[in-house]
């Protein structure tokens, strides 16, 4: 199966492996792609970079990310990256606690390690501190977020 437009396109072709989605800007493969056979192509977006170069492709996801959500197949990184970069205090303990659960479960540690050290804070009654911890959370998941998504 193929999807073209005017500068790219992307092939599918299952094999014995999985699924292999190799994209490619004018004639060049940029970048290939293994992914569990049950995702399919219809589920894949290709851009070009601002240079023009290369393509970023990415999985279009089924539901997006909600603090608390597990690992799947079609799990939302970027949404949770991107409800990383936008977490506050004021959001409650729990609800950070289920958003540290959701880094975790998908091996985000790095990003999420300042975000227990807020919570750790925040039981203790320490707020002032535990905003700190959050902002650098927040940095942490814009910097992964820039990188990634």
């Amino acid at each position: 199966m193929e999807i073209k437009t005017k500068d790219f396109r992307c092939v599918k072709d299952i094999g014995g492996e999985g699924e292999m989605i190799a994209c490619s800007y004018k004639k060049k493969v940029s970048a290939i792609y293994m992914h569990p056979s049950s995702i399919i192509l219809e589920n894949v977006n290709c851009e070009r970079s601002t240079t023009g170069t290369m393509l970023k492709c990415s999985l279009k996801s089924a539901e997006p990310f909600v603090a608390g959500q597990m690992w799947s197949d079609d799990f939302d990184y970027c949404g949770m990256l991107q409800a990383g970069k936008e977490a506050k205090v004021s959001d409650g303990e729990k609800n950070l606690r289920l958003l540290f659960n959701s880094f975790e479960d998908v091996n985000y540690h790095k990003e999420s390690e300042p975000l227990w050290d807020a919570l750790k804070l925040l039981k203790d009654g320490k707020k002032k501190l535990a905003e700190t911890k959050v902002k650098e959370f927040n940095k942490r998941c814009a910097k992964s977020a820039k990188e990634t998504c």
